[in-house]
């Protein structure tokens, strides 16, 4: 299937790969596709910036989420901490990639793929083929990540507050298409 990808979309989920590792993580997630996407210019980068999802907003929720969980995150809300506000601070202070910087080089190794990447893969072809594409491109990935619905990207996408619907129709017009 990796054949039928345009130079682009070949491209993100290479860089999707670069970011899992340099994050530690032990498995490219759709997370990582998602960071990626708004990596390059054009197709689903587009999009997402134009639904305000930057590539800096994006890395914020991944480094805030590989840093502190949820519970930690509450648990520092009680005693009036907003782990959101401390790591936007940090990333408009020293960078989107500070907490990366900061990561002991020794976390860093092989990354898998995720089952949950491999779905989201099968169905950007099928939204390939469905809108007559010969190639799957960064916008089938994306629109494959918003038709599964699961997983930590849709998550962010959500957390947002950016509708999936909206940012599927904007792709799709993108796209020169109706829904």
């Amino acid at each position: 299937m990796f054949e039928r990808f345009s130079r682009p979309a070949r491209d993100a989920v290479v860089q999707a790969r670069h970011e899992a590792q340099s994050l530690g993580h032990k498995h490219l997630g759709t997370e990582h596709l998602l960071l990626a996407l708004a990596w390059q210019p054009g197709g689903a980068h587009d999009a997402l910036v134009a639904a305000g999802l930057t590539r800096e907003r994006i890395a914020a929720a991944l480094t805030g989420a590989g840093v502190l969980g949820s519970a930690d995150a509450d648990a520092l809300k009680t005693v009036g901490i907003d782990l959101d506000a401390v790591l936007s601070r940090i990333t408009e202070t020293f960078g989107s990639d500070a907490l990366r910087r900061a990561m002991p080089a020794g976390r860093r190794g092989r990354v898998g793929v995720s089952p949950r990447v491999k779905k989201v893969l099968g169905l950007a072809l099928r939204e390939a083929v469905h809108l007559g594409s010969n190639t799957i491109g960064t916008e089938h990935v994306l629109l494959g990540i918003l038709r599964d619905g699961h997983g930590r990207a849709a998550k962010i996408i959500t957390d947002v507050g950016v509708s999936p619907d909206a940012l599927r129709q904007a792709l799709l017009d993108g796209l020169g298409r109706a829904a």
